[in-house]
């Protein structure tokens, strides 16, 4: 229809129109694969069943768009959801019990201050088997913070928020190189805390991001989500994933792309019957010639023009 400029004011085609035309097309030529089709496994799961998301909208009852000065619980998950996919990890929302996963998953609790002691023992026995668990310590609440702080045998000396939306503090890894940063909530653990420490804040030094228990559990004093929801850093993109690749190497593997403009790939696979099909939309100002594969499956070879989509569908190799 002309509002939604389709048809010019003479009913000429327009340029969407003639896309869309060649959209419809193209996925027409593809119907009898994308009928019976489904997306690869999960590899990560953000752990956000019902009750979280309840309890999730009561203690936060507005969003950015209405209130830009409260917490968006959605950016987190967004932040979270995009970091584990830019780095080729199928990823899907948790909303049932963690019993169905198996060790070669890693489970991301983003509300920590939700969980429930059945919850928590269910995330023991999860990591007791192998399975890697991330958890934020909470950074809205400071009695939730001292009381999951607790649990994991911590001790908390403040909670501190700067008052810019993305004033924050810079990261640094162990080796002394930038690590990203950190928006605009963080947890100043007490020094008297021993462990294996994997990124600090710069300004005082205290752990940001360390593991715990075993390595089995990689615990941060910020919101991860949130502050790669700000940035898209490819830094703090790859603290997390220098730690979870070791135990679980990512299914969706793409070359080809800078690492700065990795967020704005997307890359998906679908899968039915021997056959694989990636789908590559690039939200970017450049072209890119990426070679993408899954184990198992051909590579597949795209070339993916700016601002635009490519599809290749392969077999199993």
């Amino acid at each position: 229809t002309l509002m939604y400029c389709m048809v010019d004011v003479d009913s000429d085609d327009t340029e969407k129109r003639a896309r869309m035309s060649q959209v419809i097309r193209q996925v027409k030529g593809l119907q009898s694969f994308l009928r019976p089709a489904t997306r690869l496994q999960p590899q990560a799961f953000l752990y956000f069943p019902r009750r979280h998301y309840v309890q999730a909208c009561l203690v936060h009852p507005f969003g950015e768009w209405f209130a830009p000065n409260r917490f968006a619980w959605t950016t987190t998950l967004e932040g979270w959801y995009g970091l584990l996919a830019h780095a080729g990890y199928p990823t899907a929302l948790l909303c049932g019990p963690l019993s169905s996963l198996d060790k070669d998953h890693v489970v991301v609790v983003p509300f920590s201050e939700f969980l429930e002691e059945p919850e928590w023992a269910d995330l023991e026995s999860f990591a007791a088997k192998g399975g890697r668990v991330i958890l934020q310590l909470p950074t809205e609440d400071p009695v939730s913070t001292k009381r999951v702080a607790a649990k994991l045998g911590l001790a908390v000396d403040e909670v501190e928020v700067r008052k810019g939306r993305v004033d924050g503090w810079v990261l640094t890894k162990g080796d002394g190189k930038n690590g990203g940063a950190a928006y605009e909530k963080r947890v100043t653990l007490s020094e008297a805390n021993p462990l294996d420490v994997r990124a600090r804040f710069h300004d005082n030094r205290r752990p940001a991001l360390f593991s715990w228990g075993k390595d089995h559990w990689l615990v941060s004093a910020f919101d991860v989500g949130h502050s790669y929801n700000v940035t898209l850093r490819k830094e703090l993109r790859g603290l997390i994933v220098s730690w979870i690749q070791p135990k679980l190497e990512p299914r969706i593997q793409v070359q080809g792309i800078d690492e700065d403009y990795r967020p704005l790939v997307e890359v998906n696979a679908l899968q039915h019957d021997n056959r694989l099909l990636f789908i590559c939309c690039n939200r970017s100002p450049y072209e890119w010639d990426m070679t993408v594969s899954v184990r198992g499956y051909a590579a597949g070879r795209i070339k993916v023009p700016p601002f635009e989509s490519r599809q290749e569908l392969v077999s199993g190799a």
